[in-house]
């Protein structure tokens, strides 16, 4: 029993930790997502602000004038020959910004995935907990004896310090039902065991003085 308290000790603390490590993975996927809503603003502005939306084979201008994009020759023909959408289909500046929104959907997906996950963590730890509580309260339970364990010695103990005194003396106990853990009793078995001593020896009346006193000549 005492082996299976340790382990069910260190299967607790463990379960804190992991508690503790998931907060941390929580905080670091919280952080993930605003990093990708960040990466979706400025994708969205990189296509609202510059993007190519001219005929002609015009360049996407920043705004201070300078071109964003390569100057783009096409062998045989005029940049006229390409309308807008052409354009903006074979421009490298189009290509990066597509393959960041790409990006930044993916990281989105795997955001709500990591989510869903933590989601799935915290009920595997609220039922690793219940269960832990149950094993737990299960063992103490297991360990608890009855104060009425200790009945017999503490009887014992009072008897023979009675009759060492040459004095009378009854032991009634009250509570005996109560149920406490084994070490504890064992703890106190010895400190429960002096007071009784103590009691007979110091605290009561031999019975001639009782008898004097009106008093019954066995004490209680």
């Amino acid at each position: 029993l005492d082996s299976l308290m340790r382990e069910v000790g260190e299967l607790i603390t463990n379960r804190s930790s992991f508690e503790q490590r998931m907060e941390d993975f929580t905080r670091c996927v919280e952080e993930m997502q605003r990093s990708v809503t960040r990466m979706k603003n400025v994708t969205h502005e990189l296509d609202s602000k510059y993007g190519v939306g001219t005929l002609g084979g015009r360049r996407a201008l920043r705004s201070d004038g300078a071109s964003l994009l390569p100057k783009v020759h096409w062998a045989g023909s005029s940049n006229d020959e390409f309308d807008a959408l052409e354009l903006d289909r074979y421009s490298e500046f189009h290509l990066l910004s597509r393959s960041l929104a790409e990006s930044t959907m993916d990281l989105g997906t795997v955001g709500n995935e990591l989510q869903n996950l933590i989601g799935d963590f915290d009920q595997l730890l609220n039922r690793q907990g219940r269960l832990s509580r149950d094993t737990q309260d299960r063992l103490m339970r297991i360990r608890m004896v009855p104060l009425a364990s200790l009945a017999a010695k503490l009887q014992r103990t009072v008897r023979t310090v009675a009759r060492q005194q040459e004095k009378e003396v009854e032991l009634l106990i009250q509570g005996s039902d109560t149920e406490l853990d084994k070490q504890v009793l064992e703890e106190l078995a010895d400190p429960l065991m002096h007071i009784l001593r103590n009691a007979v020896d110091h605290g009561l009346e031999s019975a001639d003085v009782r008898r004097a006193a009106n008093k019954p000549e066995r004490a209680t």
